[in-house]
């Protein structure tokens, strides 16, 4: 038992008992003293990016305007994911833009890199842009009329476009009339910077509708309608083309052709 000591009779100072907090303390020291070594263990080192990659690893664009979405992982030294943004690039912008967000738009057909770019690190991926035709649209030259076993007026135009409404420029168009009903020179053509490709067509022998295909091998098709008249049929169309009863000044042209 502990007995205070009062100062003021013997003349000695008072023994102050250890507070709770310091032999928590204390307890705390002589563990850490008596530790394996006695030595505190090195500290590892911060982390620092080591290592990039980009996924995908490759896209491949059918239509122009199509995106896509590019990730890039930056690692450190232990592997894992290290905080940062990354920076993007493209080879060739005729073929594909990408924005800052890793979003790449198809511009034209080829192919091109991507990158990703992080402090001294980067990572690749390839870009492929092939246009697939969609759809094959008539541009003019359908409902035409003329003489049984004669060439229509007008040429018979169709449009190519892929999946966005692309035009498709460098495919072939093969047209193909119905059993019967005449020619196409040519039979078949490319399409051009528009997406357009055009036949003349002349019309078979047999008044009455008439049919022509327009089609990409293994893509789209589509059918345009003509029709062959008889000899007096054409007669009534050319009597009812227009330009009659009109008026004008002695010397003067006809506001309209005849």
């Amino acid at each position: 038992m502990h007995h205070l000591i009062d100062q003021s009779r013997t003349g000695r100072k008072a023994v102050e008992k250890p507070t709770a907090a310091w032999m928590v303390a204390m307890t705390a020291v002589l563990l850490a003293a008596c530790g394996d070594s006695g030595t505190t263990p090195e500290p590892p080192d911060p982390p620092v990016p080591t290592g990039i990659s980009v996924s995908p690893p490759s896209v491949a664009f059918t239509h122009l305007t199509e995106t896509a979405t590019f990730t890039a992982t930056i690692a450190d030294q232990y592997g894992a994911a290290y905080p940062g943004t990354p920076s993007w690039s493209g080879s060739d912008p005729s073929v594909f833009e990408i924005n800052a967000g890793g979003v790449a738009t198809a511009v034209g057909n080829g192919q091109g890199i991507v990158t990703a770019s992080f402090q001294e690190l980067s990572a690749t991926a390839s870009v492929t842009v092939q246009q697939t035709p969609s759809e094959l649209r008539l541009a003019g030259g359908s409902d035409q009329r003329a003489r049984a076993g004669r060439a229509l007026p007008e040429p018979v135009v169709v449009r190519l476009v892929d999946a966005g409404g692309s035009p498709v420029e460098g495919a072939t168009v093969r047209f193909t009339p119905g059993e019967g009903h005449g020619t196409a020179e040519p039979a078949a053509a490319e399409s051009d910077s528009a997406g357009l490709a055009r036949t003349a067509w002349t019309l078979g022998p047999t008044a009455g509708p008439q049919s022509l295909a327009a089609s990409v091998e293994g893509g789209p098709s589509v059918q345009v309608g003509a029709v062959a008249l008889t000899p007096e049929e054409a007669v009534a169309v050319v009597e009812q083309a227009g330009g009659w009863d009109q008026r004008a000044s002695a010397g003067r042209a006809l506001p309209e052709p005849v």
